[in-house]
């Protein structure tokens, strides 16, 4: 008797099952397999270990055609067009205004000014506040949410003595700037207080426009009093005698940044208090999750050096900046960082370094009497007044190299008969008290003045 019923049924049965369960161990074995391979693929993305890498990073496009003989043309830069260095998209020292999309433009009728696309100006938050009353500051910064920045072309001792006639003219300016949304109305009582500008229209024109040209006297730009980057990008400036000018052939400069880059980066992996700050600030103040290893390699992908010159004691000299996305937003953290920098890179020299046989100077600009590389016009930090790219726009209207150095040999003159610092002109410093009979007067440097001149003397090429 066949206890167990159709035998022919449950045979038939199991060998289905047995198929089924072979089946799915074969397609699980190649599953298995396929995702070893995709893991393996170079092709593949890593997941993100940071919030930088959580970004939305646009497609990198190759640089235009530029014969690599040429003088050098940052315009033709593969750094400013391929994926390197890394967070490129975030450095604001290689974007441009007039890029926001939708922004409403105002109703013809004021005086119009040169436009856009300029090269974008990035100033670090604090120096918008750093030279006005505590009050004041408290004031402003309550109203964050609804200020923006106006800062003069140019500036100096000028805006000391005609600060309030200049604020009346740049207010009636910004006050004829009409748009369509509000009516044709203008619903903002002062220039800068954006807080009846309900729908942000006005704020992101006057953003995305930045720089304003209308004549030498409405000469001015427009900054956003808070910003996710609130510091520079600028840690250090490098100087040699056998550093390219601007005038060296394209190829020359590209590897001659290239070979002081790698340096620079290699003495900077080897430092144990270099790592260890780099891996306390990663995992704080952008959570990186990574190896401590991968946490420099992060920072150290952003660094980038963008050829510049500097006035010194003995003329202009060609330097690189050290460009490198700040870690953190603490301005204490941020000069630790820098010093560390500095002690990783020279070591035992203290203030230089070396690349094979050339020496290489490492300064940091917020020293006294240390070389800078500022911008009086339109207050960037990584290219000389001199060598600002505004004035050199189509049909700029506004003011220029030529008109700074009239009005600062004007106020020169001025105070040399009424016995001021004229040190003190361009860079908007108060004048010093005069001394006393019988005392003798202080003098001194200060920031911008040249470097004790070490580290110079003697041309010649650069070899790696």
């Amino acid at each position: 008797m066949d206890l167990g019923g159709n035998s022919d049924a449950k045979t038939e049965a199991n060998g289905e099952a047995v198929k089924r369960l072979k089946t799915s161990r074969e397609s699980y074995t190649v599953s298995k397999t396929q995702q070893s391979l995709r893991d393996a693929s170079p092709l593949r993305k890593p997941p993100s270990q940071s919030t930088w890498d959580r970004e939305k990073v646009p497609l990198p496009t190759p640089p235009p055609e530029y014969h690599d003989t040429q003088p050098y043309n940052r315009d033709f830069d593969k750094a400013r067009y391929l994926g390197m260095p890394a967070y490129r998209h975030a450095n604001p020292h290689f974007q441009l205004t007039n890029t926001r999309p939708g922004v409403e433009l105002p109703i013809p009728g004021y005086d119009t000014f040169t436009p856009g696309p300029f090269p974008a100006v990035k100033i670090a938050d604090w120096r918008h506040t750093g030279n006005v009353k505590n009050e004041q500051r408290e004031m402003v910064e309550a109203n964050a949410e609804n200020i923006v920045m106006l800062v003069p072309h140019g500036g100096g001792r000028v805006m000391n003595t005609k600060g309030e006639k200049f604020a009346k003219i740049y207010g009636e300016y910004i006050s004829s700037f009409r748009f369509a949304s509000y009516g044709g109305d203008n619903p903002w009582p002062f220039a800068v207080d954006l807080s009846e500008d309900f729908g942000d229209t006005l704020r992101a024109f006057l953003l995305d426009q930045q720089h304003f040209a209308v004549d030498s006297a409405r000469s001015f730009s427009i900054h956003p009093l808070r910003t996710p980057q609130p510091d520079s990008w600028k840690p250090v400036l490098l100087l040699s005698p056998h550093i390219n000018a601007l005038g060296s052939s394209h190829n020359d400069v590209l590897m001659q940044r290239a070979t002081i880059l790698e340096t620079m980066k290699s003495r900077l992996s080897k430092s144990s208090d270099f790592c260890e700050l780099i891996g306390k600030l990663a995992a704080n103040d952008i959570g990186h999750t990574g190896s401590r290893e991968q946490m420099l390699q992060t920072v150290l992908a952003s660094h980038h050096l963008e050829l510049a010159t500097t006035d010194t004691k003995d003329g202009p000299k060609a330097a690189f900046v050290l460009l490198g996305r700040p870690i953190t937003n603490t301005r204490g953290e941020i000069m630790q960082l820098r010093e560390t920098l500095i002690r990783a890179v020279c070591s035992v020299f203290g203030d230089h370094f070396y690349v094979g046989a050339h020496k290489v100077c490492v300064y940091d600009e917020t020293r006294p009497g240390a070389p800078t590389v500022d911008c009086k016009l339109c207050k960037a930090d990584i290219h000389r007044t001199e060598d600002c790219s505004l004035p050199a726009a189509r049909s700029w209207k506004g003011i220029t190299p030529a008109d700074l150095r009239t009005q600062y040999e004007a106020e020169k003159a001025k105070v040399s008969r009424e016995g001021d610092d004229p040190c003190a002109l361009m860079s908007g410093d108060p004048p010093p008290k005069t001394p006393t009979r019988g005392r003798k007067q202080r003098g001194g440097g200060g920031r911008g003045a040249g470097p004790s001149g070490r580290g110079y003397g003697g041309r010649g090429g650069w070899r790696s």
